[in-house]
C-alpha cells in the first residue's frame, strides 16, 4: 500500500514559498551589495578629489577653481549621504527578508515534521497489517494441523 499525504499539497506550498523567500533574500544581499560598491565609489571619488583640491593649493590656483573644487565636494557629501541611507534601506531589506526565510523555513520544518510523523504512522499500520496477517495465517495453520491431527488420532482409533 502506498503512502499518501494527505496534506502534500501544502508542503509543496511551503517549499514553493520557501524557495522564494530565498531569492528575496539573495536579491536584497545583492542590492545591499551594489549600494555599499556605490558608497566605495563615492568615497574613493571624494578622496581624489581631496587630493586634487590639495595639488590645487599648492600650485596656488585661483579662487573660482577651489570654490568649483567646493561645490563638487559638497555634491559628492550630499551623494555619500543618500548612499549611506540607501545602504541603511538595503540592510534593514536584508534583515526583513533573513527573517522572512527564517518564518518559511520554520513553516516548511512544521509540514515536512507532520508529513514525516503521518509516514511513520502508516508504516507502523502497515507492519501491524502484515503481522495480524502473518498470525492469521499461522493460527490457521494450526487449526489446520490440529484438525488433521485429531482425524488421523480417530481414524488410528477406528
Amino acid at each position: 500500500m502506498r503512502f499518501h499525504y494527505a496534506f502534500q499539497q501544502i508542503v509543496d506550498l511551503k517549499s514553493g514559498e520557501k524557495t522564494q523567500a530565498e531569492w528575496r533574500l539573495s536579491e536584497a544581499v545583492q542590492r545591499l551589495s551594489e549600494e555599499e560598491k556605490n558608497l566605495h565609489r563615492l568615497f574613493a571619488e571624494r578622496e581624489g578629489l581631496l587630493n586634487l583640491a590639495d595639488a590645487e593649493v599648492s600650485r596656488c590656483t585661483t579662487a573660482s577653481r577651489l570654490m568649483q573644487l567646493q561645490t563638487y565636494l559638497q555634491h559628492i557629501d550630499r551623494e555619500i549621504a543618500g548612499r549611506r541611507e540607501n545602504v541603511r534601506i538595503a540592510e534593514r531589506d536584508v534583515t526583513e527578508r533573513r527573517q522572512g526565510l527564517s518564518q518559511k523555513s520554520l513553516e516548511e520544518k512544521v509540514w515536512l515534521k507532520a508529513r514525516e510523523r503521518a509516514y511513520h504512522r502508516h508504516v507502523s499500520l502497515l507492519r501491524k497489517k502484515e503481522q495480524d496477517e502473518l498470525d492469521e495465517m499461522a493460527s490457521v495453520r494450526r487449526r489446520h494441523a490440529s484438525t488433521e491431527a485429531s482425524e488421523s488420532g480417530s481414524r488410528r482409533n477406528g
